[in-house]
């Protein structure tokens, strides 16, 4: 199962971690999607985050202010553990494996084509 998540690590009183779909997850700042992030620097369809034969990956979506992995700008990366992914002035850090937390209510199965939820993070 390849499981991975996002973390929102900035802004500072930001504490939300975002299931990904192996499918797709797109970031921005429209309802339709999958993580709604509502900040000005935030283009309507910013980034798009899958899985794919490289691994897990993020792309650019022709945003305005850009797509930054490890403070490097990207039009498509694949994804490390722990790296730092900026969309706009927000900053993730991705997280694959063993290390993603779930909700207490995961029950283990899938949330494919379901709206995905923020859960908490555990605290480091």
């Amino acid at each position: 199962m390849h499981v991975a998540s996002l973390a929102m690590v900035y802004p500072d009183d930001a504490h939300e971690l975002f299931v990904l779909s192996p499918t797709g997850t797109v970031v921005g700042r429209t309802e339709a999607c999958e993580i709604r992030v509502e900040r000005e620097a935030v283009s309507r369809r910013h980034a798009r985050f899958g899985l794919d034969h490289d691994g897990w990956f993020v792309e650019d979506l022709d945003s305005t202010n850009g797509v930054y992995v490890n403070d490097v700008a990207a039009r498509r990366a694949v994804l490390s553990e722990r790296d730092l992914v900026r969309i706009g002035s927000i900053i993730f850090k991705f997280i694959a494996g063993a290390d993603v937390a779930t909700s207490p209510n995961d029950t283990g199965g899938s949330n494919s084509g379901a709206p995905l939820q923020p859960v908490a993070m555990r605290a480091s």
